[in-house]
């Protein structure tokens, strides 16, 4: 199905520079700092996060800003830049209990609950699920930008009939967001990876498209566990309905204790809430 017809703007600058260190062999803070010294407002963000007490850990407050990026590290960075971007692009797009405050928060905890389990579990590189992660429900984003009457009617059809948007999707025999998602992963030229995390973090286990790489399936595990446990854990949003039961054989599968379960979400909540979404 052709999906063109979702325009959503491209990245900034900063946010692709910023995705690409993510993968480069060394990472120069001193580039990022010149890209975001003229952003006052941005500037005054990662201030805030940097002498929180989550990520200054009882250290002097810092004004220096390279110090404040190397404090909160490149992946926290990325969360913040990506929730800029969500709030300036679409500031407008706010539907009913869909805003950008838990959309932003919704994100990220994913991005970063995915990243340390994906860490626990030794997955070789957690880049594509940190974004991935980021970027995975960014169809929702795009319907209420394009078509903001039609996920009016979605979110009155997930209210009404206590369902999640993926299911209230199906329903109205519509595109699905994680589709939709595909689409806009492709126009930001992310990478094959992230982009197929990103259209089948919905897909049930036994309609997924067949591939040799076991580590990508185990990845597209792991997100699909991260976004049901972030509403779990109240990372979504007010009065909507989602399953979150996870069947114990799944984390066995996976190798997944519930104290290390319950560890990863504990860290994750702190980590996120120190953020300020």
């Amino acid at each position: 199905m052709n999906l063109d017809y979702f325009y959503v703007p491209p990245l900034p600058e900063t946010l692709v520079s910023c995705i690409s260190y993510m993968y480069a062999d060394s990472f120069d803070y001193d580039i990022l700092v010149k890209k975001i010294t003229s952003d006052v407002g941005l500037t005054e963000k990662l201030f805030t996060v940097a002498n929180s007490q989550y990520y200054s850990q009882g250290a002097v407050a810092t004004s220096n800003l390279k110090q404040a990026l190397t404090r909160i590290g490149v992946t926290s960075l990325l969360k913040i830049l990506t929730s800029e971007y969500y709030n300036t692009v679409f500031k407008n797009t706010e539907t009913d209990f869909f805003t950008l405050r838990d959309f932003n928060r919704h994100a990220s905890y994913v991005s970063h609950l995915a990243v340390t389990l994906g860490e626990h579990l030794q997955v070789e590189d957690t880049n594509d699920l940190m974004i991935a992660g980021l970027f995975h429900d960014i169809g929702l984003l795009a319907r209420s930008h394009c078509q903001n009457s039609l996920m009016q009617k979605i979110v009155h059809k997930c209210k009404e009939n206590k369902i999640d948007f993926y299911s209230a999707e199906m329903l109205e025999t519509l595109p699905t967001h994680d589709a939709l998602g595909k689409q806009v992963a492709n126009k930001w030229n992310l990478s094959d990876r992230v982009t197929f995390l990103i259209e089948h973090h919905h897909t049930p286990e036994n309609q997924r498209p067949t591939t040799p790489d076991y580590g990508l399936h185990k990845e597209l595990d792991i997100l699909t566990f991260a976004d049901t446990l972030a509403h779990r854990m109240k990372f979504g949003y007010n009065d909507y309905i989602r399953d979150t039961k996870v069947n114990q054989s799944f984390l066995d599968r996976l190798g997944l204790s519930l104290d290390i379960i319950a560890k990863k979400t504990q860290d994750t909540f702190k980590a996120v809430t120190a953020l300020s979404f």
